[in-house]
């Protein structure tokens, strides 16, 4: 499809008006994916993203929270479908990092101040 034109809404089978690349759907500009190029683990953001190829020739790299569907956005699934094994060892990855994550980020800065407080009061007996 071209980034100006006309597509099937997935859900209410309507025609949308794509322009640019992006379309309205209730009210709020929408871009259309063309296609899901590759994914990866961002180890900094402890998060999957998706390489997408958007309708109107851009290609960025997306947190799964770019999708309102979730894993459940059919070039999601589409991708999925082609590269099984990738999918779910990233996607198994991802969980593995966020369970070794400390729970509360209040509580590791805690335990930080709290071991330099332990270092003062040693120091201050020396």
């Amino acid at each position: 499809m071209a980034a100006n034109g006309y597509m099937e809404d997935e859900i209410s089978g309507e025609e949308i008006e794509v322009e640019d690349g992006k379309c309205v759907v209730d009210g709020v500009d929408t871009w259309v994916v063309r296609d899901i190029i590759d994914m990866r683990f961002n180890q900094n953001w402890k998060a999957i993203q998706f390489n997408v190829s958007w309708e109107d020739g851009d290609t960025t790299w997306e947190p799964l929270s770019s999708f309102s569907e979730g894993l459940d956005h059919v070039m999601i699934k589409e991708f999925k479908l082609k590269n099984l094994e990738k999918y779910e060892a990233l996607l198994q990855e991802e969980k593995e990092a966020r369970e070794a994550e400390p729970e509360n980020e209040e509580e590791e800065e805690f335990d930080e101040v709290e071991g330099e407080e332990e270092e003062e009061n040693e120091n201050d007996e020396d």
